[in-house]
């Protein structure tokens, strides 16, 4: 008996450093608000006179509006000589209703599996863009509250059109099919992001970013551009699709008493408008929200995050225009105030307003991290108010 003992003990060291070498976490955000919407009337066209809808509100309740609610399972496993494999599943969904979200994807937020060293990683499946990762990281309203505008910045005009599974959905922010490498030395780290898109011999939907990270101490800097080229959606012929470029520099300084925040980004989309199909195209029976017709645009912005009473208070403002070739800007103002206090470690509550003035040549919508707001065509304005509570786990 006394002589199993040794050989017990060493069995259980064994099976103690096998699990140190590999671990599997289970984690998770639920997100829930009750708040009050409201859009204004708008026009059919840039500059039209045909209105298309008279003001309407709505008292909802919604999920995922400081950040969308999801589970997903993370893993590491130590490979020896500082070689580590890595992977990720995540999913959304709606708490008011239990829905799937990112178009009913089982892991429409990220699927990956990859190698890491001491200074860099290697991962392929459906993930985060750089560029997505970067204007977040410059923005007062990190992708989540009424008033952000990362999905305007990284994500709603690339893909119009693109369906689920599709090779091209929310490409900007999500890319699927795509290789990730990224290498840190110092203070500053490089992205670079190549995506299959629709995996056609046309080489619809295919995307590539290039993004510089700088950060020290309270400084942080991004800079980066992505190329895809139009989805299959959005084309009448594949042969003929174009590449349309983004490319933003952002930043924030923490001063201590507040940390400020600015950026300003440029989207240059394609210029054959006669082979837009019809989802891509202003007017068309089943056109996109997000289609459009201007030539360009801008969105710069200015926030800050304050520490406030145990809190933080959380305000930007960031100005969109639209540039016509013959006429007159559009141009949109978008607000977002919130207020964010933890009751614990994984508990907050939070009060959320955002706001967006548009004229009428412009029909930016209103964004939380996942309910948005769509505008009754140009120059409808809109607002939201919500009070929630979020728990991480």
């Amino acid at each position: 008996m006394y002589k199993k003992i040794p050989s017990l003990a060493a069995l259980c060291l064994l099976s103690a450093a096998a699990q140190a070498q590999s671990s599997v976490t289970l984690y998770g955000v639920v997100d829930v608000a009750v708040g009050h919407t409201s859009e204004s009337s708008g026009v059919d066209v840039p500059g039209g006179t045909r209105v298309l809808a008279s003001r309407q509100s709505a008292t909802r309740m919604d999920s995922g509006v400081s950040a969308g609610s999801r589970f997903g399972l993370r893993g590491v496993e130590d490979l020896g000589g500082g070689l580590q494999a890595k992977f990720q599943l995540e999913s959304g969904f709606n708490v008011n209703n239990g829905a799937s979200t990112q178009g009913g994807l089982l892991f429409g937020r990220m699927a990956y599996v990859g190698l890491a060293g001491k200074h860099w990683s290697l991962t392929g499946g459906r993930q985060l863009t750089p560029m997505n990762n970067a204007a977040v990281a410059s923005m007062a309203l990190p992708g989540g509250y009424w008033g952000a505008i990362s999905g305007a910045v990284t994500g709603s005009y690339e893909p119009v059109g693109a369906t689920p599974g599709g090779g091209a959905f929310q490409t900007g922010t999500r890319a699927d099919n795509s290789v990730l490498f990224t290498y840190t030395l110092g203070p500053v780290t490089a992205n670079t992001m190549v995506a299959g898109g629709n995996q056609n011999s046309q080489g619809t939907g295919r995307y590539g970013a290039f993004v510089l990270g700088y950060a020290d101490g309270p400084l942080k800097l991004n800079a980066g551009v992505s190329r895809m080229r139009q989805n299959r959606e959005q084309v009448i012929d594949p042969d003929r699709a174009e590449w349309q470029t983004t490319w933003l520099l952002g930043g924030s300084y923490d001063f201590g008493v507040a940390t400020l925040y600015t950026g300003f980004s440029q989207f240059n989309p394609r210029k054959d408008t006669s082979n837009l199909s019809p989802v891509a195209t202003v007017g068309a029976a089943g056109a996109s929200v997000n289609a459009f017709t201007w030539e360009r645009s801008r969105i710069a912005w200015v926030g800050a995050k304050i520490p406030l009473a145990g809190g933080n208070l959380l305000a930007q403002v960031s100005r969109h225009t639209y540039k016509y070739q013959d006429n007159d800007d559009g141009r949109s103002t978008t607000l977002g105030v919130a207020y964010d206090y933890p009751l614990s470690k994984r508990t907050a509550v939070y009060a959320s307003y955002g706001q967006v003035s548009n004229n009428d040549r412009a029909r930016t919508p209103l964004f939380s991290a996942i309910p948005a707001v769509s505008p009754f065509g140009y120059g409808s304005d809109l607002r939201g108010v919500s009070v929630g509570m979020r728990h991480t786990f």
